[in-house]
């Protein structure tokens, strides 16, 4: 279980960060492909609801990750 981020590309251009935390990549992606008309996404003791024909792309970043990266761009 670790902490990630979501990004969802919209069909319109727009983009949204979510965060999951203490999860893992699979209950994410089981979310993903069960969500038919809506994909619940818990944030900040909210849930958010976005229409899942509205979503171009999703991309699912592990925390751990996004700190390697920022790490390594401070140290270029």
């Amino acid at each position: 279980m670790e902490d990630f981020q979501v990004v969802v590309e919209m069909m319109n251009g727009d983009s949204r960060v979510y965060q999951f935390k203490n999860t893992d990549e699979q209950e994410i992606v089981e979310e993903l492909k069960t969500s038919s008309v809506w994909l619940e996404i818990p944030q900040n003791y909210e849930t958010h609801y976005i229409q899942t024909d509205k979503i171009k792309r999703i991309n699912i970043m592990p925390k751990t990750f996004l700190k390697k990266i920022n790490k390594n761009i401070l140290l270029s």
